[in-house]
């Protein structure tokens, strides 16, 4: 006899598919992909089923994700205390004196351009690429606090504005300013920029590469919490790399995420956990953020396929706007490219 559970889930699926599904079946062979695993999560909440992203992504078949809930509470008490471990020695990331998230990457003329970090949390790799491509400004990456050290997460990007902006006032009291962002932590840089312009200052040029707006579709459901988002990123890690134990394969799986600058080249395998930590919290940050329309000059770096959709535009927000379209598949490839330094440093004060 089918489980009723499992024959719900197929259900679900066949629904979110617009495909015939059976409770034996594979959510992923069936043509599933990561961030329908979120609909199915979330459709699933709906109907009563207190379904995690986790499940799904380990157990795959629908009867496998029943048989699976049926026993969760003993998996789920494991899961959440190894969650909450991520917090033991942990410290506000308003504790004095402050990390230093705001740091020196390369030398060079004129204002400095202040950079965000993307996903991971991490930028110092971005110095190897300006240096490589002769950029002529001083460079300043900005890393997640939670780099800097185990601090507790911020889950507003205006908090990480805040945060970042006292440490840029510091090393440049006054404007024009040069600011920019990788990926989600455009939006950091966006938020920066509004509250620069608030406080009467001049940003010269807000750089926002491979960054999506806060409007763009996301898939994510919006009442995941935190837990939902670090569990989802080790369960897509673990489906990625076929293995169950993913702490276990850390060692052997950490250098090549390293070798994509995921990590810097310093992360530490002990930090593993952590590390995925870092990216959930920006992740929850930038799904609630609220951004408005900002009137400066804007500069948006789009890999083609972001461009192509008008969902992803920053036009509605930006008033002031200048888009760059390459030709790339992610964001890593973008700033390997010459072409987009030489445009970055052509600011708003010149050919742009």
């Amino acid at each position: 006899m089918t489980d009723p559970i499992a024959a719900r889930l197929a259900q679900i699926a066949a629904d979110l598919l617009d495909y015939d599904v059976e409770p034996e079946d594979n959510f992923f062979d069936v043509g599933g992909y990561s961030l329908l695993v979120v609909k199915l999560v979330s459709e699933a909440r709906k109907a009563g089923i207190d379904l995690a992203a986790s499940i799904v992504f380990e157990h795959q078949t629908f009867t496998g994700i029943a048989a699976a809930l049926a026993g969760t509470a003993t998996a789920a008490a494991t899961a959440d205390e190894t969650f909450d471990d991520l917090w033991k020695n942990t410290v506000s990331p308003w504790q004095q004196p402050p990390a230093q998230t705001v740091l020196p990457l390369t030398e060079g003329e004129g204002a400095p351009f202040f950079c965000v970090h993307w996903g991971s949390g991490n930028i110092e790799f971005l110095g190897r690429f300006a240096e490589q491509f002769g950029y002529r400004r001083p460079l300043y990456g900005i890393r997640s606090g939670m780099l800097a050290r185990r601090e507790r997460p911020l889950l507003t990007i205006g908090d990480r504005a805040e945060r970042h902006l006292a440490e840029i006032r510091a090393i440049q009291p006054h404007g024009p300013y040069h600011l920019g962002g990788l990926c989600s932590g455009g939006l950091v840089a966006y938020e920066i920029a509004q509250r620069l312009t608030a406080q009467g200052e001049t940003v010269a040029d807000l750089a926002l590469i491979n960054c999506a707006p806060a409007t763009a579709p996301h898939g994510f459901d919006f009442g995941w919490g935190l837990a939902d988002f670090y569990r989802f990123r080790l369960a897509w890690l673990s489906k990625r790399y076929g293995v169950e134990d993913l702490s276990a394969a850390a060692p052997t799986i950490m250098p090549e995420l390293t070798s994509w600058d995921w990590y810097d080249q310093d992360a530490k395998v002990e930090d593993w956990n952590w590390l995925h930590l870092v990216w959930a919290s920006l992740a929850f940050a930038q799904i609630h953020y609220e951004a408005r329309p900002y009137t400066g000059p804007t500069r948006v770096f789009q890999q083609a396929e972001y461009a192509a959709d008008p969902r992803l535009s920053w036009a509605p927000l930006a008033a002031d706007l200048v888009e760059h379209v390459y030709p790339h598949a992610d964001t890593w490839d973008i700033v390997k490219d010459a072409g987009f330094w030489e445009a970055l440093g052509k600011t708003s004060d010149g050919a742009r």
